[in-house]
């Protein structure tokens, strides 16, 4: 999949948190070198392989970025805005083979909330 000339940014809250950045923090050494790797990749390199990046079908637009760790799988949710920027919104450890439902609705509500700011802000 190649990605024009992207700009990866971490979703911001309205009182200035960075969930995504919490969450990477919070990992060991090794998973989050991995996770910033396969970030770099999309970021510098504009495509990523389908085993790294992928549409998730029936999401309204959003798209994960997949690590693969020891126990489990790592997961980066974000959605493509204007100005080629790939916006995360939120991250998690996956240890089913099915995205859960609850993950996926809290980074919708991040970008419904992340649209709704853009239109107001100009």
């Amino acid at each position: 999949m190649t990605l024009n000339h992207v700009t990866v940014v971490l979703y911001e809250t309205p009182s200035g948190a960075t969930p995504v950045e919490a969450f990477l923090d919070s990992l060991p050494p090794k998973i989050y070198r991995k996770a910033f790797w396969t970030l770099h990749t999309i970021q510098t390199l504009g495509r990523a392989h389908s085993h790294y990046f992928k549409a998730m079908k029936g999401t309204g637009g959003l798209y994960e970025v997949r690590v693969s760790a020891a126990r489990g799988a790592l997961r980066l949710l974000g959605f493509f805005a204007p100005e080629s920027l790939f916006v995360l919104l939120h991250g998690f450890l996956k240890k089913t083979q099915h995205t859960p439902s609850n993950e996926i609705a809290i980074a919708r509500q991040r970008k419904d909330e992340y649209l709704r700011r853009c239109r107001e802000d100009p």
